[in-house]
């Protein structure tokens, strides 16, 4: 077995630290990327972001599919006058739906999204979780696809960056959530992975209409 030069694991540490230090300072704009990649938007998509806030997942993934319908959703007016701002200045077309997720079905109409995102809030209790995914279920189209961003906690340490996913195992919050998509009718449930944000980790679960 050839020796491993005494300067290698001081440079394999000086490689992860960068990495680490990088996806930190990055913040939200790694897990956006991600999450825009995992659903992969199509000019023939109808793509809806439920509780979509300011915009700006919005605007990235009708950036992706310029000729795709994309819709926002939001009960709260401030965040959809911020969102219709963005995507303004992106000289981007978003449509945006004023009103609550767990009602998506009266808003969408015949318009059955392919593609949902949806982001849940760590002030959701348990029925309310339920009564949101169920409203993505039946809005969603046939194999369509549902992509689930919560926050999972303060944003990892350097520490456990450096040490790998292994130390950033699924909490009983991710196991209840994907447990409630498949109950809620869901298929292909699957973790996509934890991201650092800028004021906490982001985590991304998908999961499919049959």
């Amino acid at each position: 077995m050839a020796n491993v030069p005494p300067s290698q694991p001081l440079l394999d540490g000086a490689a992860r630290l960068a990495k680490a230090v990088g996806a930190f300072a990055e913040g939200d704009g790694r897990w956006r990327r991600v999450l825009v990649s995992e659903v992969d938007p199509r000019n023939c998509d109808v793509i809806l972001d439920m509780r979509c806030g300011h915009g700006a997942l919005t605007v990235a993934l009708a950036e992706a599919a310029p000729d795709a319908i994309v819709m926002g959703l939001d009960h709260r007016e401030d965040a959809l006058e911020r969102a219709r701002a963005r995507a303004e200045l992106a000289n981007t077309k978003i449509n945006l739906i004023h009103g609550h997720a767990r009602d998506i079905a009266s808003y969408v109409n015949e318009l059955r999204p392919t593609r949902i995102v949806c982001t849940l809030s760590t002030d959701d209790d348990p029925a309310e979780r339920r009564a949101i995914l169920a409203a993505a279920r039946r809005a969603l189209a046939p194999r369509g696809t549902l992509h689930i961003v919560e926050p999972a906690g303060a944003t990892p340490r350097l520490l456990t960056q450096l040490l790998g996913p292994a130390l950033q195992s699924a909490s009983g919050s991710l196991n209840a959530t994907m447990d409630m998509m498949r109950q809620t009718g869901f298929v292909g449930v699957m973790d996509i992975g934890l991201y650092a944000g800028q004021a906490t980790a982001v985590r991304i679960t998908r999961g499919a209409t049959p």
